[in-house]
């Protein structure tokens, strides 16, 4: 099997098993906007310099810690892929997406996000 196709299969299965997401407490919603803000200050700042890969580096790394701490959602992926186009990559996207992500999470009724 190509190493590629088995390394998507894995995280494919890893995010597949964390259906449930983890108790969505107030520190984790901090840390996770966090990591967010930070993703987004650095794309902002090392997008002048070119550097091949780094946003899309910091962009997989961002969905997957944010995907531990609060738990995976269906908004990580067209975030993830917004930042391939050319300006979009400018806009405070992870720290939008995570925002959202939290609010309906806890108005869905609980703050853990499970109803």
């Amino acid at each position: 099997m190509n190493p590629l196709y088995r390394g998507l299969a894995e995280m494919s299965k890893w995010l597949s098993g964390r259906r449930d997401a983890p108790r969505l407490t107030l520190r984790r919603a901090m840390m996770a906007l966090g990591v967010a803000l930070m993703t987004d200050i650095l794309q902002l700042f090392s997008g002048a310099l070119g550097w091949f890969g780094w946003d899309q580096c910091l962009d997989l790394l961002a969905m997957l810690v944010l995907s531990r701490l609060i738990g995976f959602h269906l908004l990580f992926l067209p975030t993830f892929l917004l930042d391939v186009l050319p300006l979009a990559d400018d806009l405070p996207s992870w720290t939008a997406c995570v925002v959202v992500v939290c609010l309906w999470r806890w108005r869905k009724g609980s703050p853990d996000g499970r109803s």
